[in-house]
């Protein structure tokens, strides 16, 4: 008897912490999650004609919403204020990634006055006439949007920034409706379509 019961038990616990694979795939573009026991995940996905990107993390569900957090956790963005007084008139930005690599980049501005700047396309510098700013952050080539930085210093006009082109989970929230997930994109918005749970 106690030898069934010990089956039964680990029969249980198998199903209970089995891995559950959820996917997503079209012509240009695939999407995996794997939510495995102990409340860890493995992310991959894959762009046409680009590396496959894959991370690891942990996860926990409340109600409808999965949350995702990656391991380990990096700074999406690290910006380092200056005053350049050879630039007086200028407002610069000097962009690179974390293995400081130049790299071509979509910068958003907020400036105090409520107006918006777009510069797209960017590579290695952005210069332009200096006007206050309240805040700023990137879009690299893949869509993955940075964290938006808010401007510490009273005279800064020039910008030395770090950004993370890694895709980071950071308490992000995905929805699970019935064996389907529904994602986020790298600009952290919900995408159109659904990841179907693999069995």
């Amino acid at each position: 008897m106690k030898i069934i019961s010990i089956i039964f038990l680990t029969t249980l616990l198998s199903f209970i912490y089995e891995s559950k694979k959820y996917s997503y795939s079209n012509n240009h573009f695939s999407e995996t999650i794997e939510l495995g026991e102990n409340n860890k995940f493995q992310y991959s996905a894959k762009i046409h004609m680009r590396s496959k990107m894959k991370i690891n993390g942990s996860y926990y569900i409340v109600n409808d919403s999965l949350f995702l957090n990656s391991i380990p956790q990096r700074d999406k963005l690290i910006v380092n204020e200056q005053f350049n007084s050879k630039r007086k008139k200028e407002n610069c930005f000097n962009v690179i990634d974390k293995d400081y690599s130049l790299l071509t980049y979509h910068l958003y501005i907020e400036l105090e006055n409520g107006k918006n700047l777009v510069f797209r396309d960017q590579f290695e510098k952005t210069i332009f006439p200096r006007e206050k700013i309240k805040s700023f952050y990137l879009i690299d080539t893949k869509g993955l949007k940075s964290s938006t930085y808010k401007i510490k210093g009273q005279n800064t006009n020039s910008f030395h920034v770090i950004f993370e082109t890694k895709r980071i989970f950071e308490n992000e929230s995905w929805l699970i409706k019935g064996d389907s997930i529904k994602p986020k994109g790298f600009d952290g918005v919900f995408q159109e379509y659904f990841l179907s749970k693999i069995d």
